[in-house]
């Protein structure tokens, strides 16, 4: 009997997984296809001097470093309005402010918040640029 439940307790048990820490990097690389007309989000002035970006878009799709790995979110229409979602990961960007540089370029603040799931894993205020 003894033996039994010690099999029993140790072949159920299951294995613990840590799970990943979630990080937010910059990059300063896009695709060949990012490039042209688009949007991109730094942390701060030094950042985008730098060209230190944390979110760069086309307009269609954008991009987001996370643990490591530049990853692609694409809009998609979900419960009647459009988001940007890649695999567990969704985001949105809350613009304001936006100040017409010149015919083809403007300058804003904004809000990029990241989801994993409902939860929220990333939250900040942010400038960002933007144009053809």
């Amino acid at each position: 009997m003894i033996r039994y439940t010690l099999l029993l307790f140790f072949g159920l048990a299951s294995p613990c997984h840590a799970q990943q820490a979630f990080k937010l990097s910059t990059f300063t690389e896009v695709p060949d296809d990012m490039y042209g007309c688009g949007d991109a989000l730094y942390l701060n002035k030094k950042d985008k001097k730098a060209g230190r970006m944390l979110y760069a878009n086309n307009f269609e799709d954008a991009m987001l470093k996370i643990n490591g790995k530049l990853l692609r979110f694409k809009t998609k229409q979900v419960a009647g309005k459009l988001e940007m979602v890649s695999g567990k990961y969704r985001l949105n960007v809350k613009a304001s402010e936006r100040k017409q540089e010149d015919d083809e370029y403007y300058t804003f603040t904004a809000v990029l918040t990241v989801y994993e799931g409902a939860k929220i894993v990333f939250k900040q205020n942010v400038i960002g640029d933007g144009g053809c």
